[in-house]
């Protein structure tokens, strides 16, 4: 923004994930010969219920920082517009419904009151202050392999994307002009992962 202030920049990045939590599992479910339930089974009822495998991935992160921006115009004389000056205590983070639409705050009221003083003459604003939804996702799948004959074998494989289904928005596309007025500032347009989503495979193998 001013070459001669790098600090004037300082903040986190758009991308910084302050918490991160990663887990994955995997689990023969017990069913079938030598298994838990149904462990005395014959050969046919053996193919079809023994030998199915469960796995999963679970990600999420908290949330992604956004600024506010000067909507009134330049408040230096650079090539970047500034940030928007907050004078209040706001409260952001997640995403909330309010009059039917996803917005980082609670109150957007209050938000907008807080975030709707233009920057000085000179001053930079403030940069990430702000922040929205993280990730959030659970993929899952389910594989069970048919023994044909001798060195030849039918795998089947289920693939789940995002098995809950679950909604998040992304704060990069969140309306963040507070002089764009009261009604709009706050609001998501884009979700940051993308809805529940299956593949099936079958893979011969010999």
């Amino acid at each position: 923004m001013n070459a001669w202030n790098v600090k004037g920049n300082r903040g986190v990045s758009d991308f910084d994930t302050r918490h991160a939590i990663t887990g994955s599992f995997n689990y023969l479910l017990p069913f079938g010969r030598g298994a838990k339930f149904i462990s005395t089974s014959n050969g046919i009822l053996n193919a079809f219920v023994g030998g199915w495998d469960l796995a999963g991935l679970v990600h999420w992160t908290s949330g992604l920082p956004f600024s506010g921006t000067d909507g009134m115009g330049w408040g230096t004389d650079w090539a970047t517009q500034s940030f928007a000056l907050v004078t209040g205590s706001v409260a952001s983070g997640g995403h909330h419904i309010v009059n039917g639409a996803p917005n980082a705050f609670s109150d957007p009221s209050a938000a907008y009151a807080a975030s709707s003083t233009p920057p000085f003459a000179g001053v930079s604003g403030q940069r990430n202050i702000f922040r929205g939804d993280g990730y959030f996702s659970i993929d899952g799948s389910v594989t069970k392999e048919f023994r044909i004959v001798e060195g030849q074998t039918l795998k089947f494989q289920w693939d789940v994307f995002n098995t809950t289904n679950a909604v998040r928005f992304d704060p990069h596309s969140v309306q963040n002009n507070p002089f764009g007025g009261a009604s709009s500032f706050g609001i998501y347009s884009k979700q940051l992962v993308e809805a529940r989503r299956m593949q099936l495979g079958l893979r011969y193998s010999f």
